[in-house]
């Protein structure tokens, strides 16, 4: 089997934070700029997306294609659809099914994934779609205890110490903002 596709979605700072670890664990940060795909989402087409997941890499063991924000602009396109009584079905992807039967048939040298903000768990079709193929990981902030400890551990990792009294006026002025807390 080749590479598994990924879906990474939620938190923007947790999704590119794993996003990243994702690149660096498959080695795809070394690939030459013609194995390096970003699709945004709201231009992408399943003709131009499955051409470019198709091609095999040149001169690289693989090919890495992130597509930004599909889901979300598919799930805010669906509400939008069924909130005017459109006839569109709430389980339609859009003219995106065709992409669930490309994926098992692309070659095992294609890194796909899908990189999203806060999804609908049960109102996104195409999530719904493509969870049976791929990775899905839902990356929320922390919130409570668990923010401390991620304000902690970021501050370490950035070679600092911080007092308890520290984190928790950090949590209390800023929330769960991790952008903002980073």
């Amino acid at each position: 089997a080749g590479l598994p596709t990924y879906i990474i979605y939620g938190d923007s700072f947790l999704v590119g934070q794993e996003l990243k670890k994702l690149v660096a664990e498959t080695g795809a940060e070394s690939l030459l700029e013609a194995n390096s795909h970003q699709v945004r989402g709201n231009q992408a087409r399943l003709p131009e997306l499955l051409s470019i997941c198709n091609a095999l890499p040149f001169l690289d063991a693989r090919r890495l294609v992130v597509v930004e924000g599909l889901l979300t602009t598919l799930e805010a396109r669906s509400s939008r659809s069924r909130g005017r009584g459109s006839r569109q079905s709430s389980g339609s992807a859009g003219g995106w099914e065709g992409l669930a039967q490309a994926i098992p048939q692309m070659p095992e040298t294609t890194l796909l994934v899908f990189i999203d903000g806060p999804l609908s768990e049960n109102n996104n079709p195409l999530l719904r779609l493509l969870r049976p193929l791929a990775r899905a990981q839902q990356m929320n902030a922390p919130t409570g205890e668990s923010l401390a400890r991620w304000i902690k551990a970021q501050a370490q990792q950035k070679g600092a110490g911080i007092s308890p009294a520290a984190i928790n006026s950090l949590a209390d002025l800023v929330g769960n903002d991790l952008w903002t807390l980073d």
